[in-house]
């Protein structure tokens, strides 16, 4: 039998010069002082955690 789990971490992120449409959603760029410098005062993608879990096991014949 085997068992794994893993975790994958993304902190928060600024979206960059993305203009117009992608799949139907207008994204506006996280630089909204146009300062090209992302600050305190710009928008964020909030961070996330994502759990991966995994559980196999061997049947052997008979």
């Amino acid at each position: 039998m085997d068992a794994s789990i893993r975790l994958i971490y993304r902190s928060k992120y600024g979206i960059g010069d993305i203009r117009g449409n992608i799949q139907g959603e207008i994204i506006p760029p996280s630089d909204v002082n146009s300062n090209s410098i992302l600050d305190v005062y710009d928008n964020f993608v909030s961070g996330y955690a994502q759990v991966n879990i995994s559980v196999a096991r061997t049947w052997s014949k008979g």
